[in-house]
């Protein structure tokens, strides 16, 4: 039998900034010979929403709130 354990998320703000860091130094492929999605996502669509960023304070509620779930493994 598996014993069911609760735990905690706890966001390192660090490895958030490295992330950033690492998307931003991203080089993306250029001229795909294709559009639409029959080869995974469009390029165009992935540098629009790595280069988007929430709002600290959206991003400190969102942690805040993901706290108050119950998490368990």
């Amino acid at each position: 039998m598996m014993n069911i354990q609760k735990f905690n998320i706890n966001f390192d703000e660090s490895r958030f900034a490295d992330l950033r860091k690492r998307i931003a130094a991203t080089r993306w492929h250029e001229g795909a010979s294709f559009n639409g999605w029959q080869y995974g996502t469009p390029i165009d669509a992935l540098r629009h929403f790595t280069a988007m960023e929430a709002p600290e304070p959206f991003t400190e509620a969102l942690r805040e709130f993901i706290g108050t779930l119950p998490n368990h493994i």
